[in-house]
């Protein structure tokens, strides 16, 4: 009885130092700004997929070496070219989630904190045979286009999101506005915000559930659809 109590103390005891082991894994959700696929090298690891967005998980450590590289497949779908866009070091707490940008046009690696995804912590989109490159976005207006210049002159979101909610308030928006205004904003917090206090503004609300392509996150798209509801 005593070797059998035993036993199960120890594994008891094992059970629980895995579960702490998982719990203090760290996640990381990466992109680039423009929306191009890239690839990822963490620690001198290479990860061989490319997608428009990656999703690392299962980092153990505090601090970590990182790559990223933007990827143009070729024309003839066998391969393509790596562009190194930022090398260096960051710091993340053990267990936490991480929603990254890479800024293509100042070569920031933006990282802001977020729930779990809920989504498996993999490598996810296309391969590199199957990549699709985004199209070029095109600027409806020349107010649309002096607004995207402050915006992509502010270094943070929360100057972004300050003059995107003053562009919408003093302007006529549809939602196709709205879908350009928020892709200039970093993150899915500052995007979700943004939409949802412009909702009152837009000419063409049946349109608004159209929206919810530009979150990044799970839980954004499913909090969108929630504020939704309650319109």
């Amino acid at each position: 009885m005593k070797r059998t109590g035993f036993l199960l103390l120890l594994l008891l005891s094992l059970a629980g130092q895995l579960f702490a082991q998982k719990n203090n894994r760290t996640t990381l959700r990466i992109r680039l700004s423009d929306g191009y696929p890239l690839t990822v090298a963490v620690n001198g690891r290479y990860f061989e997929k490319i997608g428009k967005t990656l999703t690392i998980g299962d980092l153990p450590k505090k601090r970590h070496n990182i790559k990223v590289y933007r990827y143009r497949a070729y024309q003839d779908g066998k391969g393509g070219k790596a562009e190194l866009v930022y090398s260096g070091r960051i710091k993340v707490d053990p267990g936490s989630t991480y929603d990254c940008i890479m800024d293509v046009g100042t070569r920031k690696f933006r990282m802001k904190e977020v729930a779990s995804l809920a989504e498996p912590a993999t490598v996810e989109d296309n391969t590199a045979g199957n990549i699709s490159l985004p199209p070029v976005p095109v600027t409806r207006n020349s107010s649309l286009a002096t607004l995207k210049q402050k915006m992509d002159a502010a270094d943070e979101d929360a100057g972004k999101l300050k003059l995107a909610n003053g562009y919408v308030s003093g302007n006529s928006v549809s939602v196709a506005d709205i879908k350009d205004i928020a892709s200039w904003l970093f993150f899915d917090d500052t995007r979700l915000e943004f939409v949802k206090s412009s909702y009152s503004k837009v000419t063409d609300k049946d349109a608004y559930p159209s929206l919810g392509d530009i979150f990044t996150l799970e839980s954004s798209r499913t909090e969108f659809e929630q504020f939704l509801k309650g319109r």
